[in-house]
């Protein structure tokens, strides 16, 4: 799926999903299809970095100054991390004007 993760585009939270905080960490659940999704404390800062930011390189830049990592390895991980909420159906890709 790596080949559909564009860093010009948004990721944006299905409309029926519900985040829910379980002490440290936090599911994200589709009321629609029982999907979910569960993240740690730094998955789920990632997560809102994703969903507020309006793109995915400006999510990517912001969490490159948060944290101490190689900017490849925090690409890999937010492209893992992406894929897996897509295949959850928790968030879907909002393509940018090209």
């Amino acid at each position: 799926m790596t080949d559909i993760i564009n860093f010009r585009d948004q990721v944006i939270p299905v409309s029926d999903v519900l985040l829910k905080q379980v002490e440290d960490s936090c599911v994200l659940l589709n009321l629609k299809n029982n999907n979910y999704y569960g993240l740690d404390p730094v998955g789920h800062h990632c997560y809102s970095r994703l969903i507020e930011a309006d793109s995915i390189q400006d999510a990517f830049e912001r969490l490159t100054n948060e944290y101490q990592v190689e900017a490849q390895e925090l690409k890999e991980d937010l492209i893992i991390l992406i894929e897996s909420l897509i295949k959850a159906e928790v968030v879907y890709l909002k393509p940018k004007e090209r």
